[in-house]
């Protein structure tokens, strides 16, 4: 049975995993049409759309690490622990995001506090049940994070 709740953990977090959206940065025809123009110091708000494409990627980091926690097999402190580093780099990303990315922004917000509610109610030895409830708030936090980071993404 622990099987069962690893697995749906497991297949929850996949399409995320699979998602892999690519990193911020400029690709070679980028730095081949900035030619000379890239001697000129970054203006404050290239370098605050940087700090926002960097914020999104840490959140992406932190999305993996907590989705590759598997509840029974690697319990519920290592979930606790990766939730709270995601949330911290959630928290960061929001705080620069909020203005210019709000629905997406409130969005997220909503769901990370539904899976800290989640993960809240996990007992130190979770049931199978509890496993595929903590799975079920994952799936639109995952939702969220993608929308808001494709958005982010597209302004980087």
């Amino acid at each position: 049975m622990p099987r069962i709740a690893t697995r749906l953990l497991v297949t929850a977090a996949a399409p995320l995993l699979v998602l892999g959206l690519a990193a911020c940065g400029s690709d070679a025809s980028d730095t081949a049409d900035a030619g000379a123009a890239t001697s000129a110091p970054a203006s404050p708000a290239a370098t605050a759309g940087s700090q926002l494409c960097a914020d999104a990627d840490a959140v992406q980091a932190s999305l993996a690490q907590l989705t590759g926690t598997e509840i029974l097999k690697d319990g519920t402190d290592a979930l606790r622990t990766n939730f709270t580093a995601f949330e911290s780099s959630v928290q960061t990303l929001l705080a620069s995001a909020r203005t210019d990315f709000a629905a997406e922004s409130d969005a997220v917000r909503s769901s990370v506090e539904a899976l800290k509610t989640a993960i809240g109610s996990l007992t130190d030895s979770p049931s199978v049940a509890d496993a595929a409830a903590v799975a079920a708030a994952l799936k639109p936090v995952q939702e969220s994070v993608s929308t808001l980071v494709t958005s982010v993404k597209g302004a980087c």
